[in-house]
C-alpha cells in the first residue's frame, strides 16, 4: 500500500478594488448609502466585478429600493450595448408600502436609460424575454430557503458559460447582531457559494480590518464553468434542507413546468418529494408549538 498524502491548496480567489474602480463607486456619492442594503465592501465588491468583466446583460434578483441597481447602473453605463434587468418578486416595496420596488432608481434619470425592471412573481415569468447570454447575474432576495435555491435554479439555464454569479448575505447566520432563531435560517446563500460549482471570488480586506471580515465576508462571487452547469443535483439536494415558508400553490405549478422543460422529470418527481417533506415538517412543527403554548398555559394557571 502506497502512503497518501492529500494538500487541498485551492482557495477562494481575494478581490481587492484599485482606486480607480473605488472612484467609479464614489462618483454617486453619499445619499444612496442610505437606500443601499449592502456595506461598503459589498458595493465595492461589485462594482469592482462589474468593472472588470464589462457585462452585456446584467441579471439582478432582489431589488428592494434599487440601492444595489444603482451600483450596476452606474458601474455599466460606459460599457456600449450593456443593460440591466431587474426582478422582483413583490411590486411594492417588501417593507415601505407606499413606495414601488425599486423605487430610488427614479432619483438618478441618466442611468434608467439601460434598467428594465420587472415585479410580480418569480423571475422565470420574464426571463424568457429577457432571454439567454446572462453574462452576470445579482441573486439577493429571500436569504433562507428556498429562497436562493429556487431562483438559481430559474437563471442556470439562461446564464453565458463563463457568467460571473453573485451572491449577497451569505454570512449572515455569523452576525452576533441576530436574532439565534433568524439567523438559524439565514443560511441559504452561504450553502449556495458551496454547492455550486466554480471558481469562488470573495472581497478583499480593505474594509475591515478584522479576521471576521476577511474570513466570513457578506458577498461572494462564482466564477461559472462546464461544472457550474452540472451542479443540478447538488443544487436540487439543498431544497431538502428545512424550507422557512411554504410555497402558493400558483407557483409551485409554475416551477413545476419550469424543472420539466429544462431539468427533466426525474427532477419534477423529486421536486414532489421536497414538497410533500417540507409540508410534513410544518404540520409537525405546528403541532410542537401547540403542544408547548398549552404546556405553558397549565404551568402558569395550574402550577403543572
Amino acid at each position: 500500500m502506497h502512503d497518501f498524502i492529500c494538500t487541498f491548496k485551492n482557495k477562494a480567489e481575494i478581490i481587492e478594488s484599485t482606486c480607480d474602480e473605488l472612484e467609479v463607486l464614489n462618483s454617486l456619492g453619499e445619499e444612496y448609502k442610505q437606500y443601499s442594503e449592502m456595506s461598503n465592501q459589498d458595493r465595492a465588491f461589485l462594482n469592482t466585478l462589474l468593472l472588470r468583466k464589462q457585462p452585456k446583460k446584467v441579471l439582478e434578483l432582489g431589488v428592494s429600493m434599487g440601492g444595489s441597481s444603482v451600483v450596476i447602473l452606474n458601474a455599466i453605463k460606459n460599457i456600449p450595448g450593456s443593460k440591466l434587468y431587474s426582478c422582483d418578486y413583490n411590486e411594492k416595496h417588501y417593507r415601505i408600502k407606499d413606495k414601488n420596488t425599486g423605487f430610488y432608481v427614479d432619483n438618478f434619470p441618466a442611468l434608467k436609460n439601460n434598467w428594465k425592471l420587472f415585479c410580480g412573481g418569480f423571475a422565470l415569468n420574464y426571463l424568457d424575454e429577457i432571454g439567454g447570454d446572462i453574462d452576470f447575474c445579482l441573486i439577493d432576495t429571500v436569504h433562507s430557503n428556498p429562497g436562493e435555491i429556487l431562483d438559481i435554479l430559474m437563471v442556470l439555464p439562461y446564464l453565458k458559460k463563463d457568467a460571473l454569479i453573485v451572491f449577497h448575505d451569505t454570512n449572515l447566520h455569523t452576525r452576533r447582531d441576530v436574532d439565534v432563531d433568524i439567523s438559524a435560517k439565514q443560511i441559504t446563500n452561504n450553502l449556495l457559494m458551496s454547492a455550486v460549482k466554480g471558481d469562488k471570488l470573495i472581497p478583499g480586506n480593505k474594509f475591515n480590518a478584522s479576521a471576521f471580515g476577511r474570513y466570513f465576508p457578506n458577498i461572494g462571487a462564482i466564477q461559472a464553468n462546464d461544472d457550474t452547469f452540472n451542479s443540478a443535483y447538488e443544487i436540487f439536494n439543498l431544497l431538502t434542507i428545512r424550507w422557512s415558508y411554504l410555497l402558493n400553490n400558483a407557483d409551485i405549478e409554475q416551477f413545476s413546468k419550469f424543472i420539466q422543460k429544462y431539468y427533466g422529470e426525474y427532477y419534477v418527481e423529486y421536486f414532489k418529494a421536497v414538497l410533500e417533506r417540507q409540508e410534513l415538517n410544518f404540520r409537525a412543527q405546528k403541532k410542537r408549538g401547540l403542544r408547548l403554548r398549552i404546556k405553558d398555559f397549565c404551568r402558569k394557571n395550574f402550577g403543572r
